[in-house]
């Protein structure tokens, strides 16, 4: 096993170092430019096949964008005389077919993306069964609708090609002149529902005879599926796979914008009868001596584990289960090695019915295991059943052994030949990933079913095939506006997660209860002082009617701004990123989705250069009841880095010799210095820091190299201590200081003993570095003020004789230091 890792590394590691950059889960999506010129012969061919030829009933669609407006026409797919779809510069859209007059559809403007769909369905007219109904579809919505006769009841059987954009040779006429995208036909019985609900799907992919996919027989999507080298591609994905001879057309960008075509984030959907997916044998799918299995999933029941009610997630095997990952009772999630079912666990790891959660499962050959959920580690044990059994049969996903099938939603599956921990998990929790951005060669599968099946980690291989009827989210659903969509974004080039501050809270309802109102609020803290000049925004929401609702981020200075505002998309969902820098604003009802990222509704402009330490707050205002949803996850960038600050954290007990009362003292701040280690003892870095009622801080250092140092502490009316010693600080480790153990703890000795507990001395109210005459001035000046005052030597907000007594316990100390 570990010679066929090490040869599947090296295949990967090569296509790895040919890959370019781009956005994954479709964003780096891709059109066909044709710039309608004549001599450059800009078009598609495709060679004549039987199953183009003597057509009873068909579906033919494709997203048509001009640049220009024909002199003539504009051929957007034609097979002769057996049937054409194309645009007239006089009346417009027609689709025509053997010999008919054409059927006329609207005309359309330039710059802008249209979807074209043309439907020939048998019907009967005066007993007359030669006769059939075709309808011509923009944008999902029937513009027109005739019934002709045609002669020996097919659309014929000329022997033309099958071409794209243009007549092709001889005369190139009719060449197209603007882009192309998801061109497809279909062969069977078609209604305006299949137009509605399948024409946001980039399609690739298919099943076995009754799957309804299957009836796809030509697919040009005009990418690649994983994500690997030139993301521009032209061949059919369909399975057929046909030849396509590409003549001048070139790639058309759609990337790193929102889509206004394609859903860019579908996931597949099972019926929880008869429905699963297939995939063969292979070496992707086969680890051996350690496994990682994850996927989100979206269960629409619970599980009783009674009779079998189980609901299968993904399975290799069929005899004997050699893993296999389920939910049982109460949708409790359970995992399987060799057969063996014995990976227990104290509590419960549970996926509720109707939301999203990511699940994980881990186990090595020692027979350590581990469940994670949605990110977190959930529990572990130890079940030594030896080496992962490598047995010959398929992987499935959906059921097991013919039974415990799933039902509901499954997306961004993946198999890893390692065992990951939480922090590998949680680096692509949140992010679709691909061949091109994955963590390594022992990531072997991912299957993002965004329109196709194939191993996005994998060169494709092995694909998944659909068994009966499983569908891809946008096709299942009645209504076209909401479907489940997972909480994935894909942005590369924005060091996603791992810039970014995320919350840790791992999904809140919104309203957060009954049916209209708010959410509840959530924070995220960062814990260091800078200046903003620029910040992105992540946002992972879904609602039923997205419509209602407004969201808005607060800074820590109370100033707040609105990231959506009763806007209206394709979907209910905002899967996205926000930033000011983004090509695209919110508009309503343009976008299939705003992923990968956009323009926010207010200006994120408004935080530029506050500080960026405290808390931030998300809140969501759903203005109208009936509709409900759930805020999965949310989270920033600062300043486009590139890391999050990999801070010094130190954690340090001290107490003021006034404040501390015997168990407590008063709340207050102190800061805290890093000094060099060598004379002139320069400070390097500081931080402010919050203590609480016994003392207790922590503060973060974020411009502080690694290295050791002395640490000054300093409070307001305290007299400042150093460590006795320069101690060793790391960037993204934690140091622990504590000053109660006695005076050798600092420098020179300078603490004082106060009801058992060992303190600064009070009265350093000048903070000259000495308890003298000087503070003694201002102490006196200060009496019977009350109020924040350095002169209060015991927090209780008054300058009285007690501080008096406390000032003369400290009286002629100083700061010693090296």
């Amino acid at each position: 096993m570990i010679q066929k890792f090490i040869k599947y590394f090296l295949l990967t590691a090569g296509l790895l170092s040919a890959s370019g950059s781009s956005f994954a889960q479709l964003n780096w999506n891709q059109a066909g430019k044709f710039t309608g010129t004549v001599s450059q012969q800009n078009y598609l061919t495709i060679p004549n096949a039987s199953e183009f030829n003597n057509v009873d009933q068909y579906m033919i669609s494709m997203w048509v964008n001009m640049t220009t407006q024909p002199s003539g026409y504009f051929q957007f797919v034609n097979k002769g005389s057996n049937y054409q779809v194309a645009y007239d510069w006089s009346t417009g859209l027609y689709m025509r077919n053997s010999g008919n007059s054409d059927l006329d559809g609207p005309t359309l403007n330039t710059g802008r993306w249209y979807h074209i769909a043309s439907i020939i369905r048998d019907t009967v007219v005066g007993g007359d069964t030669d006769y059939k109904v075709r309808e011509l579809y923009v944008d999902g919505v029937r513009v027109n609708k005739d019934a002709v006769k045609f002669p020996g009841g097919n659309t014929g059987g000329a022997s033309d090609s099958l071409k794209i954009g243009s007549y092709g040779a001889p005369n190139f006429l009719g060449n197209m002149n603007g882009s192309m995208d998801d061109v497809q036909m279909w062969l069977g019985t078609f209604y305006p529902e299949d137009v509605a609900r399948g024409f946001r799907t980039s399609l690739a992919a298919w099943g076995n005879s009754n799957n309804y996919y299957t009836k796809c027989i030509l697919s040009i999507t005009f990418q690649d599926d994983d994500n690997s080298g030139a993301p521009f591609q032209v061949v059919d994905e369909s399975r057929y796979a046909h030849s396509i001879r590409n003549n001048g057309v070139t790639a058309s960008s759609l990337s790193s914008r929102p889509s206004v075509t394609t859903s860019d984030n579908l996931s597949i959907h099972l019926s929880g009868s008869q429905e699963y997916l297939a995939a063969p044998d292979h070496l992707n799918n086969s680890p051996d001596n350690q496994v990682t299995l994850e996927a989100w999933i979206y269960p629409e029941k619970t599980y009783s584990g009674a009779f079998s009610d189980l609901g299968t997630i993904i399975c290799k095997g069929s005899s004997i289960f050699n893993y296999r990952l389920y939910l049982g009772g109460g949708n409790n999630v359970y995992a399987m090695i060799n057969g063996n079912s014995n990976f227990s666990y104290a509590g419960s790891v549970v996926a509720p019915q109707n939301q999203w959660s990511h699940v994980a499962f881990t186990y090595d050959n020692s027979g350590a295991y581990s469940y994670y959920l949605n990110g977190a580690l959930a529990a572990s044990g130890t079940n030594n059943v030896g080496n992962i059994v490598n047995g010959t049969d398929s992987l499935y996903i959906g059921q097991a052994s013919g039974t415990y099938f799933f039902q509901g939603y499954i997306d961004e599956l993946r198999i890893s030949g390692y065992v990951k921990d939480v922090t590998a998990i949680n680096s692509f929790l949140y992010k679709s990933m691909d061949l091109a951005d994955r963590p390594g060669a022992f990531d072997l599968s991912c299957y993002n079913f965004d329109g196709n099946l194939a191993n996005n980690n994998g060169g494709g291989i092995p694909r998944m095939y659909f068994r009966n009827n499983v569908m891809f989210s946008s096709r299942y659903v009645t209504s076209i506006r909401n479907f489940p969509v997972s909480p994935m974004v894909k942005a590369d080039n924005m060091n996603f997660p791992s810039a970014w501050y995320l919350s840790n809270n791992s999904g809140f309802r919104i309203p957060a209860s009954g049916s209209q109102g708010s959410s509840q609020n959530d924070y995220i803290y960062v814990p260091y002082c800078t200046g903003i000049n620029d910040l992105n925004v992540f946002l992972a929401l879904e609602h039923t009617f997205e419509k209602d609702i407004t969201v808005y981020l607060v800074a820590p200075s109370g100033d707040s701004i609105e990231l959506v505002k009763n806007n209206v998309m394709e979907r209910g969902q905002v899967n996205t990123i926000f930033n000011e820098q983004a090509d695209s604003s919110i508009s309503d009802n343009r976008f299939a989705s705003f992923s990968p990222q956009i323009k926010p509704f207010t200006s994120l402009n408004a935080f530029t250069n506050q500080n960026a330490k405290g808390s931030w707050k998300l809140r969501v205002q759903d203005s109208f009841s009936g509709d409900t949803g759930r805020v999965y996850k949310w989270g920033f960038q600062l300043n486009n880095l590139s890391a999050k600050p990999n801070l010094m954290i130190v954690n340090s007990t001290a107490n003021s010799a006034g404040f501390w009362g015997g168990s407590s003292q008063p709340t207050d701040t102190v800061r805290i210095y890093l000094r060099q280690r060598v004379s002139p003892f320069a400070r390097v870095d500081s931080a402010i820091a919050y203590i609480n009622q016994f003392g207790f801080s922590q503060v973060f250092f974020g411009n502080a190299v690694s290295d050791t140092y002395f640490l000054e502490y300093t409070h307001r009316n305290s007299l400042t201590v150093w460590t006795n010693s320069p101690n060793v600080f790391v960037q993204g480790g934690t140091t622990n200081f504590s000053f109660l153990s006695g005076p050798s703890t600092v420098y020179g000795g300078n603490l004082i003993s106060i009801d058992g507990r060992w303190c600064l001395y009070s009265g350093d109210i000048n903070q000259d570095g000495a308890i003298n005459g000087n503070d003694f001035t201002i102490l006196s000046q200060q009496f019977g003020q009350s109020g924040y005052i350095n002169s209060d030597l015991n927090g209780d907000n008054t300058v009285n004789g007690n501080d008096f007594t406390i000032f003369n316990t400290g009286f002629g100390k100083s700061v010693a230091h090296p």
